[in-house]
C-alpha cells in the first residue's frame, strides 16, 4: 500500500487547552499517542475498555517519555532548548496525535482534503515556481521567467516541524500551518497551480486542488488550522 500526504484541520485553541493546560487527561492521551504501537500487549481492549487501556499506557510508559508528555502539557509544545534525542521523540509523539488512540477527539480533528496526495506530485507542483529560461539557441539570448517566492508552501514536502523551519525525521513527516499561516500557504499554491507550465502528467493539476488545496480553502474559511502527515 502506498504512502501519501493526508491532512486534518483543527482549531488552535484546542492546541492551546492540551498544550499549556496542564490537564492530567490531556498528559495521558499524549502518551498514548507515542506509546499506542510499543505496548507490550498485555492491556485491556482499547474500543471497549479505554480507561482501563489509558491507565496500561501509563504503567508501560518509560519515565523519560512520561516527564516529557508532562513537560508539553504544562509549558507547551516546543522544541525549543531540546536535545537531538527528545526533539525525535517530538516528532513520533506528533505524527501519533492525530489517531484514536492519541489526541483526535481532544483535538476536535477532521479529515480534509480527501484521500491524500502524493509527495512526488507536490514537488512537481514546487518546480513549477522554479526560475527559466525560454527562447534563445543553443544557451544564447532568450529571456529568464523569474521564479516565483514559495517561503511557506515549500515545506509541503518534507514537513515542518512545529514553530520552526526544521523538517523533522524522515520516518514522522508531518507539518502544522497555523491558522494565520494558512492563507499565505493557499496563496502561494493557487499562484504555482496559474503558471504556464506543463505537468508531466495532465491529471496532477486536478490532484493538487482536489486534495492539498481544498484542505487549505476548507481550513482558511473555518478559521482553523491544518495538520498534514505523511503515511
Amino acid at each position: 500500500m502506498g504512502m501519501f500526504w493526508n491532512y486534518r484541520s483543527f482549531p488552535r485553541e484546542r492546541w492551546k487547552r492540551i498544550f499549556g493546560g496542564g490537564a492530567e487527561e490531556a498528559v495521558k492521551h499524549v502518551l498514548a499517542s507515542y506509546m499506542w504501537d510499543r505496548l507490550d500487549g498485555t492491556e485491556p481492549d482499547f474500543d471497549s475498555d479505554r480507561e482501563g487501556w489509558l491507565k496500561a499506557v501509563v504503567h508501560q510508559a518509560p519515565q523519560h517519555i512520561v516527564e516529557l508528555a508532562g513537560d508539553i502539557c504544562r509549558s507547551g509544545f516546543s522544541y525549543r532548548n531540546r536535545s537531538k534525542e527528545e526533539a525525535a521523540l517530538l516528532d513520533d509523539m506528533m505524527v501519533g496525535f492525530f489517531s484514536p488512540e492519541g489526541i483526535e477527539d481532544l483535538l476536535e480533528a477532521e479529515y480534509v482534503g480527501g484521500d491524500g496526495i502524493k509527495p512526488f506530485i507536490l514537488e512537481e507542483l514546487l518546480a513549477r515556481g522554479q526560475a527559466e529560461k525560454r527562447g534563445g539557441l543553443f544557451g544564447l539570448g532568450g529571456t529568464t521567467v523569474p521564479g516565483i517566492p514559495t517561503e511557506s508552501s515549500r515545506f509541503i514536502v518534507g514537513g515542518r516541524r512545529v514553530d520552526s523551519s526544521e523538517r523533522p525525521k524522515e520516518e514522522a513527516q508531518y507539518l502544522i500551518f497555523w491558522d494565520d499561516e494558512v492563507p499565505k500557504v493557499r496563496a502561494e499554491i493557487e499562484l504555482l497551480l496559474r503558471q504556464n507550465r506543463p505537468w508531466s502528467h495532465a491529471e496532477f493539476d486536478a490532484e493538487v486542488r482536489k486534495t492539498i488545496l481544498a484542505a487549505l480553502s476548507e481550513v482558511e474559511s473555518s478559521g482553523r488550522c491544518l495538520f498534514g502527515r505523511y503515511c
